[in-house]
């Protein structure tokens, strides 16, 4: 979630989307807090700076697609380290997780009705709280709590987390016009 971009904005209310706990001790010239609008330490500072402020990182997929004997996946797809196939592009594939990993986004894409979200790097399976996507125009938040299926193995080099949500109804429409194989899709992970 991004801060609000107008009306009375909190010391804590910035601390919380840096990743503080609400209540908790903290200044304004904390790295966490700082690095949400990249100000240097001991930086002059107003609070409006930080109106929609988000600690989310970005990015964007150009899609593409593979069909096997008996599923299809469409969106993005790397693990050629696992000596697997590969389509599509990210624009950049670094993540940097809650407790400060560093990690790779290695796919994002659905097969059906599941979507598919994974992480190369070690765990904690708990590296991030919410990935949200806008499908055909809507925003939809998927929390990591709410997945209907976590993989975790280390065969590799390293171990991968995979994380998957059973979409329906409207969710499952909106993210099957946009997750078609062709276009762009934009998310971003909190």
């Amino acid at each position: 979630m991004a801060l609000q971009t107008s009306g009375a904005i909190s010391l804590n209310d910035i601390h919380v989307e840096a990743g503080g706990s609400s209540g908790t001790n903290c200044t304004i010239n904390d790295s966490d807090i700082r690095g949400l609008i990249s100000k240097a330490s001991g930086a002059t500072m107003s609070f409006n700076e930080w109106y929609g402020a988000s600690a989310a990182q970005s990015y964007t997929i150009t899609e593409g697609s593979s069909c096997g004997t008996y599923v299809c996946r469409y969106g993005f797809y790397d693990a050629r380290w696992k000596g697997n196939t590969y389509f599509g592009s990210i624009n950049s594939t670094s993540f940097t997780d809650k407790y400060g990993n560093s990690r790779t986004i290695w796919q994002l894409n659905r097969v059906g009705a599941t979507l598919y979200f994974a992480l190369r790097g070690r765990d904690p399976q708990d590296a991030f709280d919410t990935l949200t996507v806008t499908f055909n125009g809507n925003v939809y938040n998927f929390a990591r709590t709410s997945t209907s299926g976590v993989s975790t193995s280390s065969p590799f080099s390293e171990n991968w987390i995979e994380y998957r949500w059973d979409t329906s109804g409207t969710t499952q429409s909106d993210m099957s016009a946009q997750l078609n194989g062709s276009g762009t899709t934009s998310f971003s992970v909190s």
